[in-house]
């Protein structure tokens, strides 16, 4: 078996002050940063086989913005799902649902399903060429037990262990053709 090599790499994505500080009863404008935000990237290369992953520290976007740019945000991912996929077809693309949503309809479940249409709609097209497209679900990642998550929406210790495990059994097999 060919050695497993790993990369990672980070940049700072800090908004600028003067912006609306989500998650509070009252509106709130940001007049300092406490701790900088960071996209942060891990890459899996084993023999021909490549795996990226990128994370975004950012708590979310509100319903309104969201609604202004939810056909940007699929069009932008579409675009560059097809590019990575044109320049590079046998590398292993990735989509993973957010796992922060409760079992019942929420805008953050109907958000998740954003991902699944691409993927779905991109798969549909050539299932052949697109076997290589992935996706992880947000059940995949938590499944149905109450100890996992707080409050029936956000992980637990125990929540995250399922998390790093789902996302390890996939990239394993992933790597070894087995998916």
């Amino acid at each position: 078996m060919e050695q497993l090599k790993a990369g990672f790499h980070r940049i700072k994505i800090t908004p600028p002050l003067g912006l609306k500080v989500p998650g509070y009863y009252t509106v709130r404008i940001s007049d300092g940063i406490h701790d900088d935000l960071f996209c942060n990237a891990v890459a899996f290369e084993q023999g021909q086989q490549r795996v990226v992953f990128l994370s975004l520290d950012c708590i979310g976007i509100r319903t309104e913005a969201y609604e202004d740019i939810r056909d940007l945000i699929a069009e932008r991912w579409e675009r560059f799902a097809r590019r990575l996929h044109a320049r590079r077809p046998d590398v292993p693309i990735l989509f993973v649902e957010p796992c922060h949503t409760p079992p019942f309809e929420t805008e953050m479940v109907a958000r998740g399903r954003l991902v699944r249409a691409i993927h779905d709609k991109l798969r549909a097209e050539d299932p052949k060429a697109w076997a290589n497209l992935y996706l992880i679900t947000d059940r995949e990642q938590i499944p149905d037990d109450p100890e996992a998550t707080a409050d029936g929406v956000h992980p637990s210790d125990l929540g995250m262990s399922y998390m790093g495990r789902a996302f390890a059994d996939r990239i394993v097999r992933i790597l070894r053709g087995r998916d």
